[in-house]
C-alpha cells in the first residue's frame, strides 16, 4: 500500500485460485497498471443477455436515468448536509443544492429525453456541485474544480484515488458475479473501458466525496502528505506517509460500498442469466450448421 511491494508468483497463483482480484497501482501517480485475477465465471448466459441488451436504446437511457437522478440526488443532499456544517458558505451550497434539484427534475420530466441530454443535465449538475464543493475546503489546499490526469492539488488527488478503488471494487463484483464489467449501459462500449463498472459507481460518487471532505476536515490528511511534481506537467503527488495513511482509511471504509455493489451486481446478474438462459434455449442447435 504505503510502498514498493514484492510478491512470489506462487502467492498472486493462490490469490487469484481463492477468487481475490489483485490491482497494481503505480505509487508515484496512483494510476491501475495490471489486474491479476482468478478463473472467469462460467455462466455464459448472463454475459449473452448482457451482450444482447447493452445494445438496447431504450433499455440503456432507462437505466442512465435512473443512475444519473441518484446521483444528483445524492449530491443535492451532500451539499445540504455541509450547508448546516458551514454556516459561512450557506448561501454557495444552498444555491448548488436547488440548481441540482432543478435539473434532477428536469430529467424526470422531459419526455424527450436522449442520451445527449442527459450527459448534458449531468454536465451542467457537475458544474454547480464543484462549485459549491469546492468552498469546504481549505483554501491551502488550492482546490477549486475538479481536475484530473494529472489532478492538481491534493482534494483532487484523493478523489481520484478514492474513485479508482471504487472502481476496481466494482470491477471485482462484477466478475465474482458473472458480469462482463466491459459491457455497460449507460458509459456505453468502449475500448478498454470498463464501462459496467463505472455505471454501477456514479450513484455512489457523492458518498466518496463526503468520505473524503471528512480525510481532509479532520486532518487526518494534511497538506504536508502531498508534494508537486513538473516531470511531464504540473501534479501533486500523494507521499508515502500520506497513501500508508489513505489506505487504512480506506480499509475501514469501503466494506459499506463493497456491499451496495455486490447487492446491485448480484442482482443484475440474476435478472439477466433469466433472459440469458431463454436465448440459450431458444436456438435450435440441430440445425446449426458450420
Amino acid at each position: 500500500h504505503g510502498s514498493d511491494v514484492e510478491l512470489e508468483s506462487g502467492v498472486l497463483m493462490k490469490l487469484a485460485q481463492h477468487g481475490a482480484t489483485t490491482m497494481m497501482l503505480s505509487t508515484k501517480t496512483l494510476k491501475r497498471n495490471a489486474l491479476v485475477t482468478g478463473p472467469l465465471h462460467n455462466e455464459a448466459a448472463i454475459r449473452l443477455a448482457q451482450a444482447n441488451l447493452c445494445l438496447d436504446k431504450t433499455l440503456a437511457l432507462h437505466w442512465a436515468k435512473t443512475l444519473v437522478a441518484q446521483k444528483l440526488k445524492k449530491q443535492s443532499l451532500l451539499l445540504k448536509w455541509l450547508a448546516n456544517k458551514r454556516p459561512d458558505a450557506k448561501k454557495i451550497l444552498l444555491d448548488a443544492s436547488d440548481s441540482i434539484s432543478t435539473i434532477e427534475g428536469n430529467i424526470h420530466e422531459n419526455t424527450e429525453l436522449n442520451m445527449a441530454m442527459l450527459l448534458g443535465y449531468e454536465g451542467a449538475a457537475a458544474k454547480n456541485y464543484f462549485q459549491g464543493f469546492s468552498t469546504v475546503f481549505a483554501a491551502e489546499l488550492d482546490f477549486k474544480t475538479r481536475n484530473k490526469r494529472p489532478p492538481k492539488d491534493p482534494v483532487n488527488v484523493v478523489l481520484s484515488l478514492s474513485y479508482t478503488m471504487l472502481h476496481f471494487q466494482a470491477v471485482h463484483v462484477c466478475m465474482k458475479v458473472g458480469l462482463d464489467p466491459y459491457l455497460g449501459f449507460y458509459h456505453q462500449p468502449s475500448f478498454g473501458r470498463e464501462s459496467l463498472a463505472s455505471d454501477l459507481i456514479e450513484p455512489l460518487r457523492p458518498s466518496i466525496d463526503q468520505w473524503v471532505y471528512s480525510l481532509f476536515q479532520t486532518h487526518t490528511l494534511r497538506p504536508n502528505h502531498f508534494s508537486e511534481t513538473n516531470e511531464t506537467q504540473l501534479a501533486c503527488i500523494l507521499g508515502k506517509a500520506g497513501r500508508q495513511i489513505f489506505y487504512k482509511a480506506w480499509e475501514l471504509e469501503q466494506k459499506k460500498w463493497q456491499r451496495w455493489l455486490r447487492l446491485q451486481a448480484r442482482w443484475m446478474a440474476k435478472t439477466l442469466k433469466t433472459k440469458g438462459e431463454l436465448l440459450i434455449n431458444s436456438v435450435p442447435t440441430d440445425e446449426i450448421d458450420f
